[in-house]
């Protein structure tokens, strides 16, 4: 495990984010302790601004899902990848970093064998698109 984790009486603080809710739970396992706190660098107005542009991005996504298949906007199913998802939940990619790099989802056609992935700016634009 990584980071710095301070056990006291009746509380872990786990002062790095590159703690995962399992290794949380399991150092007070190991310390006989019910309850942990978790302190992220991430705040939830943060985390909401970061869904928000997640969404904003996947649907740029699905936007070109749509128009290279000509299907509906429910038969493009577009989702993030899932280490970028549990990246994202943890606190370890944040604002900054989606701003520098965008996101990469996972896209699927309902009803076609049509998948892969799509690189999203966080202009919104789609700079990667690929079949697989």
């Amino acid at each position: 495990m990584t980071g710095v984790a301070n056990t006291h009486a009746n509380a872990i603080l786990v002062t790095h984010n590159s703690f995962s809710m399992y290794q949380v739970r399991r150092l007070a396992a190991t310390y006989g302790i019910a309850a942990c706190l978790l302190c992220s660098m991430q705040t939830p107005a943060q985390a909401n601004k970061l869904d928000a542009v997640a969404q904003r991005l996947g649907n740029a996504c699905k936007l070109r899902v749509t128009d290279q298949f000509n299907v509906s906007m429910s038969e493009a199913l577009v989702s993030l990848g899932a280490t970028l998802k549990q990246s994202l939940d943890s606190g370890a990619t944040t604002m900054q970093d989606v701003k520098a790099s965008g996101l990469s989802f996972d896209w699927s056609v309902t009803g076609q064998s049509a998948k892969g992935y799509c690189n999203v700016n966080y202009d919104g634009t789609v700079t990667e698109f690929k079949q697989w």
